[in-house]
């Protein structure tokens, strides 16, 4: 069992590169990156659905921040530059998202945002890692 969990331990950085660049590029190519070539009509969809939370001024605004947020954060994280603040970027869409479709539509339909928010939690509190951009730079 040692053996095991000395392994797990000795390979921790490389667990979180490959997850790292995984949900990295998920929010580049995935969330971001579309929500950015939907353009203001998109945008405006995007901002104008927390209107069930209250919030109803200028959703084109809302919506573009929410998706250069996903996307910037996506870059960040693949790269292992800025990783928490990426992370951060994306946590705040997530927390809106998470509330916006909880009072939509209940728990289900919100956990994807929540358990995505989780991860981004751990992020902030981890880093890139050793095999980031940010951890050679801050080596030197």
């Amino acid at each position: 069992m040692n053996k095991i969990v000395n392994c797990l331990d000795t390979n921790r950085d490389t667990a979180l590169l490959f997850v790292r660049i995984g949900i990295g590029l998920m929010f580049i190519f995935v969330h971001g990156g579309p929500k950015i070539l939907g353009g203001p009509e998109g945008w405006d969809k995007i901002g104008g659905m927390i209107g069930v939370l209250g919030i109803t001024f200028y959703p084109t605004a809302l919506g573009f921040i929410a998706s250069l947020f996903e996307l910037l954060g996506g870059i960040f994280i693949a790269l292992g530059l800025f990783t928490r603040l990426g992370a951060a970027m994306i946590l705040s869409t997530l927390i809106v998202a998470a509330a916006t479709m909880y009072v939509a539509k209940g728990l289900f339909a919100a956990s994807p945002a929540i358990e995505d928010s989780l991860f981004m939690i751990l992020l902030i509190f981890l880093g890139g890692g050793k095999y980031s951009i940010e951890h050679k730079l801050c080596k030197k």
